[in-house]
């Protein structure tokens, strides 16, 4: 069992629902009948990592691309055939949480510990191919991105993503360099945590302090357009308390926790 427990998203594809669980017996990645819960197949000796399996489109199959707590591989959906596998360069300490994203045939992963991956999808063949890779000396002396909770978001040119401590970022989606750096939404704070959902050419931000902003993130910086405080932070996650949940957003309202109350704002403002 990892650390903090199965914490990957569950995904449904089609009829199957795939899961990360590292179990024992080849089960680390395993997918049931999403109807009748039956197992379909199972795949991996791994353990599991806290990261949500992400299904693309190559060379004209339906790979579900798993990043476990060994390696990252690209399964046949249909079936849970390996069809390729690379490792992320610096194993050691890592603690995968943030989904893989994809964008214009790349994919990017990274973590607190051992910082930044991009690779490139092959779009003839199953197979990757790496872009680039950068890591800073420590998770508070970090190069390019060295995220902990957040998903980022890949987008053209840039890319956006919560450093080690708090710090937004926009880099260059071709090797990582910074562009630019924000303290504006949240303070320095180790493992700070803000969560992402793109709405058009908006970023709706929820950050752990429980505030809400509406923003556009581009290769020039952040740019804040409203913003608002929704709800408390409780310590049961953190003694300087967090909300650490992942925000829901349907029918033009916006759903959020903390470790004492559920709680529903509207967003229907003209």
């Amino acid at each position: 069992m990892p650390v903090w427990g199965i914490a990957a998203a569950p995904v449904i594809e089609g009829p199957l629902l795939l899961l990360q669980i590292g179990g024992r017996g080849d089960a680390g990645v395993v997918a049931l009948d999403r109807l009748s819960g039956e197992e379909r197949w199972r795949a991996l000796p791994d353990r599991a990592s806290y990261a949500t399996p992400l299904v693309i489109d190559q060379a004209g199959q339906r790979i579900a691309v798993c990043w476990t707590a060994q390696r990252i591989v690209g399964l046949e959906v249909t079936s849970g055939r390996l069809l390729w596998e690379t490792a992320f360069p610096e194993p050691a300490r890592l603690v995968a949480v943030a989904d893989p994203v994809l964008d214009q045939g790349r994919l990017f992963f990274t973590d607190y510990w051992e910082g930044s991956l991009m690779l490139r999808v092959d779009a003839k063949r199953p197979a990757v191919s790496r872009l680039w890779y950068r890591k800073g000396a420590s998770d508070q002396q970090t190069d390019a991105l060295h995220a902990m909770i957040t998903t980022p978001i890949l987008d053209g040119e840039a890319l956006y993503g919560v450093d080690s401590h708090g710090e937004l970022r926009g880099l260059r989606a071709a090797d990582g360099e910074r562009l630019w750096e924000s303290l504006e939404l949240l303070p320095k704070l180790r493992w700070g945590t803000m969560h992402f959902v793109r709405n058009r050419d908006r970023v709706w931000i929820f950050t752990e302090r429980g505030d809400l902003a509406i923003t556009r993130l581009t290769p020039d910086g952040l740019t804040i357009l409203s913003r608002t405080h929704l709800i408390e932070p409780t310590k049961a996650q953190h003694a300087r308390g967090v909300v650490w949940s992942h925000p829901a957003f349907a029918n033009r309202a916006v759903f959020c926790r903390n470790d004492r109350e559920l709680l529903c704002t509207s967003l229907a403002a003209p």
